[in-house]
């Protein structure tokens, strides 16, 4: 009897502790800068006013502080960042990979492969991804860091 009681409590702990990995939607942080051999001066930020997302109606106020959605229907995400006369394309294509957790998590979906498409604007782009646990700064798993020059 003992002995069932211990059982039935250690699944109770393990069946707990289920935690579902990647069950946060993909989102990218964007991190502008600029070439300091190519430029002379200062450094000003783009000033943008709006993020369209190509394919879409959303439209939202552009923020350095914005973690932006990436889509999990398409393998590639657009925006369109503009303001005043300025507008820049970032056009991105990756890989969905779509993985069966558990019977409680259900399906995730992470993405690698990270390319720009040609209708892509800006001087260069880089990629990061460094899983949410890696990351002192955010809690997400599914959280991918781009670097863009412009």
């Amino acid at each position: 009897m003992k002995q069932l009681l211990q059982l039935i409590i250690m699944m109770m702990i393990f069946t707990a502790c289920n935690e579902c990995q990647y069950g946060d939607e993909p989102i990218m942080d964007l991190h502008f800068s600029y070439d300091y051999g190519k430029s002379e001066g200062d450094y000003n930020p783009p000033d943008y006013d709006y993020v369209n997302f190509l394919g879409s109606d959303s439209v939202i106020a552009f923020s350095y502080e914005l973690a932006y959605p990436l889509s999990i229907v398409s393998d590639t995400t657009t925006l369109v960042f503009s303001g005043g006369d300025q507008r820049d394309t970032l056009s991105i294509k990756y890989k969905r990979n779509f993985n069966f957790q558990s019977k409680e998590c259900g399906y995730t979906v992470t993405l690698s492969d990270f390319q720009t498409l040609k209708e892509t604007t800006f001087d260069s782009v880089s990629f990061q991804i460094i899983e949410g646990s890696q990351s002192i700064y955010h809690d997400s798993k599914n959280q991918y860091f781009i670097n863009i020059i412009n």
